[in-house]
């Protein structure tokens, strides 16, 4: 029992005393900086002061750094055996990684001397090499795997790139076509019916003046009820160069009940080639509620307006009109459907007008109002005209340029 007692007890001391002898490999490597033999082995020596963990990590990358030269001819051979088929596209975005060959790796020894940790990693070159060459070979395939579908995708997307480019060239070559053959057509319409864009368009809507002048240099313009028969306004207007003075007397039951005066000046007379435009600004004064007051007392509203028309060709030979004020906005269409027969002699009005003061409002106290109209050109310089206006009333004008 004791004879076992002590071989146990000496086997102990044995073990115990060649764990702190220090490893052959520490010996040799602190001595030349290498390992014995070092021709026939992939190897890496980390040493660190930290931990065993930083000298494995630098264990790793020096074992790595070794392979480094082998990963890159196995790569070139490779490809040889390929005929050179990925040299072009495929050699240049490999990238060539040192730990490639580091799956699966396990370590020789490591030793601490109470002051450094030692790591070894080692593999026999003629071992290792079989390993290294289906690494490398799993890896470039998987690499060329990655950069076939990124030449698709980015093949795809020029192509759609190049789609979008070609619908972007059609649809402006597309919007060129139309723009010319709108082109066209106006242009065979203006030759067709010059006198419909020569000529002035309509100065008047319904109620309201646009941004052109008076035709003539006076210009008369007399209203009336008819049912029941009334005189419901008279207008006189005068032109002197690019300025329009007039003067509006409104009757209410044949009494005199509100007054307005124009001051118009022509900022841009009627130009263009298709959709010609004028345009005017001035001043409007009114004096409403003459009937039930005396006219110091009655209420005066001095605003500055904007009006404006253009012409319309492809609207069935129409003009737009607008005017705004302080006290209204209003906007008209009139139309000449008649005018490849009849020319200007026929029109169709239609007028809206969205009125803010209350003082000018209709009895209905109705904030917007609509006024069709229906005028017969007669001469070159009188018109009568049948209207719906307020939405209460039909009245008949006679205008009269002079």
């Amino acid at each position: 029992m004791k004879r076992y007692l002590f071989v146990i007890l000496l086997a102990g001391l044995v073990f115990s005393l060649s764990a702190n002898v220090e490893p052959d490999w520490v010996s040799h490597y602190k001595q030349t900086g290498s390992i014995k033999s070092f021709k026939k082995y992939y190897f890496g020596v980390g040493v660190s002061d930290k931990s065993e963990r930083a000298a494995d990590e630098i264990a790793r990358e020096r074992f790595g750094q070794s392979l480094e030269t082998k990963v890159e001819s196995e790569v070139n051979r490779f490809i040889k055996e390929r005929n050179g088929k990925v040299t072009d596209e495929i050699s240049k975005k490999i990238k060539i990684r040192s730990d490639i060959g580091q799956k699966g790796i396990s370590f020789a020894g490591r030793y601490y001397d109470g002051e450094k940790y030692y790591s070894l990693i080692k593999y026999k070159k003629s071992e290792y090499n079989d390993i290294l060459r289906e690494e490398v070979k799993l890896e470039l395939e998987r690499q060329k795997i990655e950069l076939d579908k990124l030449i698709a995708r980015n093949r795809l997307e020029e192509e759609q790139e190049r789609e979008n480019i070609r619908n972007k060239q059609e649809k402006v070559k597309i919007r060129e076509a139309l723009l010319k053959t709108k082109e066209e057509i106006m242009l065979q319409m203006r030759n067709k019916y010059p006198e419909y864009f020569n000529s002035a368009p309509p100065f008047q809507a319904v109620s309201f003046r646009n941004g052109q002048l008076i035709p003539y240099n006076n210009q008369l313009s007399i209203k009336g009820g008819l049912f029941p028969m009334s005189l419901d306004e008279v207008m006189l207007g005068c032109k002197v160069w690019l300025f329009e003075f007039s003067g509006t007397a409104s009757f209410e039951d044949n009494k005199y009940q509100q007054q307005e005066l124009q001051l118009k000046y022509q900022i841009m007379p009627y130009s263009g080639i298709y959709n010609k435009f004028s345009a005017a600004f001035g001043f409007t004064g009114y004096k409403v509620g003459l009937v039930d007051s005396s006219f110091a007392d009655a209420y005066m509203l001095i605003t500055p307006f904007l009006a404006g028309n253009i012409t319309l060709p492809d609207w069935y030979f129409s003009f737009g009109s607008i005017y705004a004020d302080l006290s209204k906005t209003a906007l008209a269409l009139n139309n000449y459907i008649f005018y490849r027969h009849l020319k200007d002699r026929i029109s169709i009005i239609l007028e809206v007008n969205y009125i803010y003061d209350e003082h000018l409002r209709n009895a209905f106290n109705d904030a917007v109002v609509f006024q069709p109209a229906i005028r017969f050109k007669t001469t070159d310089n009188l018109s009568t005209t049948f209207s719906y206006e307020d939405n209460q009333l039909w009245k008949i004008s006679l205008g009269i340029g002079f």
